[in-house]
This record gives C-alpha cells, structure tokens and sequence, in this order.
C-alpha cells in the first residue's frame, strides 16, 4: 500500500499533460486520500475537494442538457439599461444548462408580439418578464424566482424564495431598484461579455 501511494503521488504530475493518465490517477489518488481517511484518520477534505477540478465540466453538462432536454425560459429584458444588461451577462454565465434565452424588448419587439400578443411593451421596459416552458408571463421577483428553478446554482436559493413573507418582500425591493433604476444605474453605459 506504501509503495503504491508512493507511485501514485510521484506519477501525478502527469495529469497536467496527459488525459489518460487523469483517468486512472485522479481516481486512484482520490481512493488514496479516502484510504488514509479510513485506515488513518486524517482528514484531507481540501485535497478530496482539489479533486473536482479535473472533472470535465462542460461535458458533464452537455450529457445532462442531452438527456433531459427541457424547454428554455424566454427572457425579455430593455439592453438600454446598464443594470438590466450586467443581470443578463450574470445570468447567461450562472445558466449552465443553457435554459434561459435572451431578447432585448427593443430589437425583437416585432417578434414578441407576434409570438406573445399577452405582451405590454411598456411594462416590458419597466420590469424584467419571463415567459416560461408553459408559457406563463412572470415579471420582476417572480421572473427572477422562475430562473432560480432551472439555473442550478439558483436551486439553492430556491425553497427560500418560497417561504412565506419572502415573495412579498422580494417583490416590493425589485420595485425599489426597479423605480429608481432609470435615474440612477442606467445612466452607466451597459457592458457587454
């Protein structure tokens, strides 16, 4: 068992450059350091957890995109204001599974209202709205809460934006930004990823 964690830890350095080795000598150094849990007691958590970054993760999403393929969520948002358009570059790169689809109200407000007649233009402009996979229309908090159910990191924060009192406060600080948004955080040019 010594020689071969000693083997181990000499060869892994060829990770770096080799993708087979990584198939064999992340595995088996992630089961040295479980081993050494088991059989020793030291903890090494941060070295298990050094681990997750040979994983290939967009593979990894791309196989889950592929096999459960849901619908996106349409995202209508005004690219005239600068903090409408940094929540879509935040959001396009927190949206691994790429459910999310983004238009602005200006230039595909032609399309929109073909496709979505429910749509009021001017109501577009003042809050962000999602149109959902069941074709629901949700704006503000509620569009916000309907990303967080198909952004994964947002799944964290999702049973608590379901808990009682935090809709209604939710909704009134999203109208507090909103309001004042064209007066103070639109006057900033919108930087674009």
């Amino acid at each position: 068992m010594a020689g071969s964690a000693v083997l181990i830890e000499t060869l892994f350095p060829l990770v770096l450059f080799s993708r087979r080795a990584r198939y064999v000598l992340v595995p088996a150094g992630l089961s040295f350091l479980v081993g050494i849990r088991l059989l020793m007691g030291p903890t090494f958590e941060q070295f298990m957890l050094c681990q997750l970054f040979w994983v290939p993760w967009d593979r990894v999403f791309a196989a889950v995109r592929n096999r459960f393929p849901e619908p996106s969520h349409l995202v209508i948002y005004d690219a005239g204001c600068g903090l409408c358009s940094r929540s879509v570059v935040v959001l396009s790169r927190l949206d691994v599974l790429q459910r999310l689809r983004f238009t602005d109200v200006d230039a595909g407000w032609s399309w929109l209202t073909r496709e979505y007649p429910m749509l009021d233009r001017d109501a577009c402009v003042a809050d962000m709205h999602v149109v959902t996979s069941m074709g629901r229309v949700l704006a503000g908090f509620d569009a916000y809460r309907s990303m967080a159910a198909v952004i994964p990191i947002g799944w964290l924060a999702l049973p608590f934006l379901y808990v009682p009192g935090i809709p209604q406060v939710g909704r009134r600080v999203y109208r507090f930004i909103a309001s004042r948004r064209t007066t103070t955080t639109c006057a900033l040019p919108a930087r674009h990823a």
